[in-house]
């Protein structure tokens, strides 16, 4: 039996030049994506569904121009999730526009998290602040197993 390719070989061999894998990612990203409050069900946790929440918060706050402006604001006192749920908490009081678009990204974090869908969700900055805080846990978990997969099948790669 051959070695299989890597992916990233294959998806790298798709490209000619670095700017041609810039534009492609750009293509990919530039696409909104919205998630729906009442569709929050769909969500598990997995890398795929990290990467869809991941893209519909930083559309959301990049519509909203908060992304530079996290960039200013983010002190030693005042972390980037502090500062996210502090965006995201006060879309959701004050503007009917964003508050479904809120509702669909915060309640795909806690079905993410493994919390039940019909849990009844705080959308106040100190729900939200907590929400992320353990979506960042999650994260961390499946990076560390996503580490040990790879050290445990390094071997059948070579």
């Amino acid at each position: 039996m051959s070695n299989p390719t890597p992916g990233y070989l294959n998806t790298a061999s798709k490209y000619k030049t670095y700017e041609d894998i810039q534009k492609g990612f750009e293509l990919r990203y530039q696409e909104a994506t919205r998630l729906e409050f009442e569709k929050r069900h769909q969500a598990s946790f997995n890398a795929l569904w990290a990467r869809k929440i991941g893209a519909a918060l930083l559309d959301f706050l990049n519509k909203i121009g908060a992304i530079s402006a996290l960039q200013v604001s983010v002190t030693g006192l005042l972390t980037v999730y502090d500062a996210i749920a502090s965006y995201l908490a006060s879309e959701v009081e004050t503007s009917r526009a964003y508050a479904a678009e809120v509702k669909g990204i915060v309640g795909h974090m806690y079905v993410f998290c493994g919390l039940p869908a019909s849990k009844l969700i705080d959308f106040s900055y100190r729900g939200i602040r907590a929400i992320l805080k353990k979506m960042l846990i999650k994260l961390s978990q499946l990076a560390i197993f996503s580490i040990e997969l790879a050290s445990h099948t390094a071997h059948l790669m070579v």
